[in-house]
Parts: C-alpha cells; structure tokens; sequence
C-alpha cells in the first residue's frame, strides 16, 4: 500500500474523514444550515419581501419563484458528488458575508432595494463558501 504524505492509508482515511465532518453528520449540517437560513431570512426580510412583491407585480420577474426550485434540484442531482466533497471552511466565505450585508446596509441607506438585493446574493454566497 503506498503511503500518502508520510501516513499510512488507514490514518489517511481517518483524517479525511475527521476532516469532512460535516458532509457525514447529517443532523449538525441540517441545524448549521437551518441556524443561518433563519438569520439570513430575518436579517433581509425586507429585501426578501420586495423581491417577492416584485415577482407577484411584474410579469417579466415571474419566473423568480423557479429559481429556488430549480436549483435545489440541481442540487439533489449532484447529491451524490456533494457527498464525496471534503469539507474545508473558507474565510473568503465569511468575507463575502461581510460584503453582503456592507451591500445591505448601503443599499438600505440609500433606499436601493437593488443593493440590497446584490447583497442577499453575495451573502448566499459567501455562507455556502464558509459553511461548505
């Protein structure tokens, strides 16, 4: 058996698999995500009310109720690739949160519902790069 960075195939295992914690307890990947959905939905829910008022109003934005319907499936269909992901936490991620809600508060400054649309998306962003 050949020996990967000076360790033997078994504690390699091991510490791929204490490395991507995440990706194999369930329960803890469900509350993470649940935690900061619940945060993300009350810090934007002025943002997350427009958007949709806009999508009930506006023909040509109709469509908006697709998109997360469409990319949760896209994300099932891949399931299988996203389980053999190893998890690795990004500080870029939390980075983007950051921009996020600098978006956010500029654009509710400044009465912009755009900015703060830009800035819920950088923010999904930046906690799918620091969560996954």
């Amino acid at each position: 058996m050949p020996i990967v960075d000076g360790k033997s195939p078994g504690e390699y295992l091991i510490m791929r698999q204490q490395t991507s914690f995440i990706w194999k307890d369930p329960g803890l990947f469900w509350v993470l995500l649940g935690v900061t959905a619940a945060l993300a939905s009350f810090a934007f829910q002025d943002t997350i009310l427009q958007m949709v008022g806009r999508w009930n109003t506006s023909e040509e934005y109709g469509y908006g109720y697709l998109i997360p319907v469409i990319t949760l499936f896209l994300i099932w269909q891949r399931k299988n690739q996203l389980a053999e992901i190893e998890f690795r936490p990004s500080w870029v991620g939390l980075l983007l949160v950051v921009l996020g809600g600098m978006l956010f508060f500029l654009g509710a400054v400044a009465t912009t519902h755009t900015l703060s649309q830009y800035g819920l998306v950088v923010t999904v962003l930046g906690v799918a790069l620091a969560l996954l």
